[in-house]
């Protein structure tokens, strides 16, 4: 497909920014992505422009893989590291057989509660606004599938793990009823995108790449 670009995003931006820098080098206003990564997250954003952008109707529904890092002892108001701490406690590392029986327990489908940091629309108004505001508000509550998932690493203070799941499902929110099982506070403390559909990182081009690449007069040569 012609007109979209495989970005390996870089932590601390958010992908409106990652448009916005495209914007001057491809040389046009219409542009937009088939998912959002927050911040602290990096990884798989697929850009696209110009006439691709009709085409995001198809590739947002696929299906993605992540690299997620959990880290036990602090909770945060929005589930992950970036946020203001609401608790913390001492804890102790589950055993290795344990994490594995847990993560394996969140195979196939299931219900999950939308996280209040997310964009998703309530009575009008986005859930993140709703929490900028302290307002209660009932969070909605979607299925979503885990088509596979496995543990990575142990740490000291937490643990990491590899998974991939439908579209519409929230990572930190996974942690967060994860975490439950275990009856340990903690969050997610890194996060990347692995692939997004048949899109991998290795497709990739890191941004500074493609923003200091050569241009034609038209804008970035893409692939």
């Amino acid at each position: 497909m012609n007109n979209v670009l495989y970005v390996n995003k870089p932590r601390g931006i958010t992908s409106f920014d990652v448009c916005f820098k495209l914007r001057k080098v491809l040389n046009t206003r219409k542009i937009g992505h088939t998912g959002t990564l927050d911040p602290m997250a990096e990884g798989v954003m697929v850009v696209l422009f110009d006439s691709a952008t009709k085409a995001n109707q198809f590739i947002v529904t696929h299906n993605k893989k992540y690299h997620a890092h959990v880290i036990f002892g602090v909770s945060t108001d929005t589930l992950d590291i970036t946020g203001n701490i609401i608790k913390e406690s001492d804890f102790v590392v589950p055993e290795k057989q344990e994490i594995i029986d847990v993560l394996n327990s969140f195979k196939g489908k299931s219900l999950q509660e939308v996280p209040i940091t997310s964009a998703v629309k309530v009575d009008g108004k986005r859930l993140y606004e709703y929490q900028r505001q302290n307002k209660q508000v009932k969070l909605p509550v979607r299925e979503i599938e885990v088509l596979s998932i496995a543990l990575d690493s142990i740490y000291k203070n937490g643990f990491s793990f590899i998974c991939e799941v439908s579209s519409g499902t929230y990572i930190r929110a996974l942690v967060r009823d994860i975490l439950s099982i275990f009856q340990l506070d903690g969050c997610l403390s890194a996060l990347k995108r692995l692939s997004l559909g048949d899109v991998t990182i290795d497709d990739c081009d890191r941004l500074d790449d493609i923003l200091n690449a050569p241009v034609d007069g038209s804008g970035y040569n893409e692939k």
